[in-house]
């Protein structure tokens, strides 16, 4: 079976690396198939992109995954199938300049989940760390991740906020690895 990209804004690539397909880039809105029973890397990007995959297939990124891969969504603020799910979705910093992310595991997870949760921004052109930290989490139980914002971001944040992608690096007990990822809004401490 042949591997399928459907875009409305194709701003990115499609590329085969080593007999595996990489798709990355890509614009908002995107159709992805790439359930063709061989391991492929797909980065979704931004927007609200769909995939089609098989369980082998490594997802980043994707909003909402068919064919049993590990990158999709089972209702607001979940990604990575029903594995995983990172929250909420409007966050403020404390005046320390630290984002209380609420990270969640599926009962079903094998032993829990284990990684690091990331937060990303475009800044100048590229996409880039402005915080992480790492976590572990029970099957079945929810954490609190700590993560503290860079403080050249922090000094231009407006009341508005600034959204950004929180993507967890996880692996579980059965040594299954993947990451998942959501946009969150963070918003400045309180004045005062």
């Amino acid at each position: 079976m042949r591997n399928r990209l459907r875009s409305r804004r194709l701003r990115g690539r499609l590329t085969v690396v080593a007999g595996v397909l990489v798709a990355a880039s890509i614009g908002a809105g995107d159709s992805i198939r790439s359930a063709d029973g061989t391991v492929d890397d797909v980065d979704c990007g931004d927007g609200n992109d769909s995939v089609d995959s098989d369980p082998v297939d490594r997802l980043t990124a994707c909003e909402t995954a068919g064919g049993g891969g590990p990158g999709g969504t089972d209702g607001p603020g979940a990604t990575g199938g029903s594995q995983l799910r990172i929250g909420p979705a409007r966050v403020r910093l404390t005046r320390r300049g630290v984002a209380r992310l609420r990270v969640a595991s599926a009962a079903t997870a094998t032993g829990g989940c284990k990684g690091t949760l990331r937060l990303r921004r475009k800044l100048a052109g590229k996409v880039r760390t402005i915080g992480s930290h790492r976590f572990s989490v029970a099957a079945g139980r929810r954490v609190v991740v700590r993560v503290r914002v860079d403080r050249a971001v922090r000094r231009r944040l407006t009341e508005a906020g600034l959204r950004v992608r929180a993507v967890a690096r996880t692996s579980d007990a059965a040594s299954a690895s993947r990451s998942v990822g959501r946009f969150i809004r963070i918003l400045p401490p309180r004045a005062g």
